[in-house]
């Protein structure tokens, strides 16, 4: 039986979490103070914009993790362009990212 966890996290640029989830090929959509993802459980993944939490089921737990990741990365990369600095992104093969800035 699955579960629904809430779990804090700022979702601080709409843009760029739609970006993220295009690019991890998760349908989704804006509604009120929202982006509700459908990722694979029971229900589907709601990002609240205006509380800065994130309520999914249990069974999505890595997957969310990811999405939070890969926006977190994205928002990082916005942030040092608009700054005009060069970015080098590495992936290990265990997932963890490496950002190198440069001016």
């Amino acid at each position: 039986m699955s579960k629904t966890v809430h779990v804090n996290f700022a979702v601080t640029n709409t843009a760029i979490m739609n970006k993220t989830l295009d690019e991890m090929g998760i349908q989704h959509s804006e509604h009120g103070d929202s982006i509700i993802a459908k990722i694979k459980g029971y229900r589907d993944a709601e990002f609240n914009i205006k509380t800065s939490r994130i309520t999914y089921d249990d069974m999505d737990v890595s997957r969310v993790n990811e999405v939070k990741q890969n926006y977190t990365v994205n928002l990082y990369k916005d942030q040092a362009i608009r700054e005009g600095m060069q970015l080098t992104q590495e992936r290990s093969a265990n997932g963890v990212v490496t950002l190198r800035l440069t001016r």
